[in-house]
């Protein structure tokens, strides 16, 4: 799902970032959690569908 794949990129891009630049890891921390969230609510839609 694309929201998944969104939300492990965001999760990589929050380590690269790490220490270097806090307050981007923090965003792309954020990021993540939102995508996660979307792909958990689609997925739950779609079963609500089948």
């Amino acid at each position: 799902m694309w929201f998944e794949r969104k939300a492990q990129l965001f999760g990589r891009l929050a380590e690269h970032y790490g220490q270097g630049d806090p307050q981007e890891a923090a965003e792309c921390r954020y990021l993540a959690t939102v995508a996660a969230e979307e792909a958990s609510r689609l997925r739950s839609v779609q079963a609500v569908a089948r």
